[in-house]
């Protein structure tokens, strides 16, 4: 619920009636000397902005702002006392409407903005007070709104808007109200449209996510070395495949092999990159408690059969060749259902007791049997 989105709100650039746009940045050097730098493409002087409001429509007399739209509910089923913590709701909230609130799935945008900013319900109204228009005694004429007087300006370069306060949700609303606002740069017409929308500051934060990701997996990477032993290195790296469903190795390799291959699967660039990361980082993760390890075990057993013919996927089921006279065993429809059952079996094995048959133990002694290293987890 504390997570804000932030937009920017940039100028369509466009040719300047005084040549503006033809500024350039320039910064002055130890040697007196003045480079100059990209265009500023600038179309006002500095300072100068444009102030815009929510347009009214005067056959209804409401206010275009989008607000009587439903939203997904986040605070669907959650307690009341929990909701009214959580934004310190004051006593203009009754537990009754909370708890009305709670129980829908979808809200009202213009509720949704209320209970954020903690306003009595019915603030954000888009129906219009006085206008030139329908009143002709201004005097006695009922009071503008607050959304009627809500104001921003936008100025020629980069405008920055987060929904983190009331005011930055609004005008946010508001931008994405106005016609003349390109609601992305793909969309802008030089003729028509005066800024456009870049939420996020888009290539930025796309980057920046990409090399967290790309962060996170070394990170992994040089851990996986440097605390774990070449038995836990070879489980992960036999667990892993290329977008292509090859394996990353497969049989008796040595160490130094194995971190050659997890090396070129983490760090080398490429449109895979960030795929093989997150494929590395969802088993390598498995190391980092008991269960994880019973996990990777487990998964690692399952691939072992599959590399060593002890298995084989048709046609999308898991067959166990050598199990054709046991039915519930000898095919699965899908992976899940053979891991659940090798798990559920693996937590009931007794090594010590060869009466009761344990489909985990069976499993693990055929492996073993291809000459397959298999540490118990």
């Amino acid at each position: 619920m504390k997570s804000h989105k932030t937009v920017y709100i940039n100028p369509v650039t466009r040719q300047s009636v005084q040549g503006r746009d033809k500024q350039v940045y320039s910064f002055t050097l130890s040697t007196g000397q003045v480079v100059q730098t990209r265009s500023m493409d600038k179309t006002k002087e500095f300072g100068v902005g444009s102030e815009y409001q929510f347009l009214i429509d005067f056959n209804s007399n409401k206010l275009n702002t989008g607000l009587d739209s439903l939203t997904i509910n986040p605070f669907y089923e959650y307690e009341v006392e929990a909701l009214r913590n959580e934004l310190s709701l004051s006593s203009h909230w009754s537990t009754e409407r909370l708890g009305e609130i709670i129980a829908a799935k979808q809200l009202k945008k213009q509720t949704y903005f209320e209970l954020l900013a903690n306003v009595k319900e019915g603030f954000y109204t888009s129906e219009a007070g006085a206008t030139i228009f329908t009143f002709r005694d201004l005097k006695n004429a009922p009071e503008p709104t607050f959304l009627q007087k809500f104001k921003i300006v936008l100025y020629d370069g980069p405008n920055k808007f987060t929904t983190e306060t009331p005011r930055g949700r609004l005008a946010i609303q508001l931008i994405k109200t106005l016609p003349n606002i390109a609601k992305n740069r793909l969309a802008v017409n030089s003729a028509y449209h005066d800024f456009y929308i870049s939420e996020e500051n888009e290539a930025e934060m796309e980057k920046q996510a990409k090399q967290e990701v790309v962060n996170k997996g070394i990170y992994n990477l040089y851990k996986l070395k440097q605390e774990y032993t070449d038995y836990q290195r070879y489980l992960v790296a036999v667990l892993l495949k290329s977008k292509d469903g090859k394996n990353l190795v497969k049989g008796d390799v040595n160490a130094t092999t194995i971190t050659t291959a997890l090396n070129n699967y983490v760090t080398y660039p490429g449109s895979n990159q960030l795929r093989n990361i997150q494929e590395f980082l969802e088993v390598v993760e498995l190391l980092e408690d008991a269960k994880g390890v019973e996990t990777l075990h487990i998964k690692y057993l399952i691939q072992q059969a599959i590399n060593t013919n002890v298995m084989s996927v048709r046609d999308g089921y898991y067959v166990w060749h050598s199990k054709s006279e046991a039915p519930n065993v000898y095919k699965f429809t899908d992976y899940k259902k053979l891991f659940s059952l090798i798990k559920k079996e693996y937590e009931l094995h007794n090594p010590e007791d060869e009466t009761v048959t344990n489909w985990y133990g069976i499993l693990l002694a055929e492996v073993r049997s291809k000459g397959i290293k298999i540490e118990t987890a």
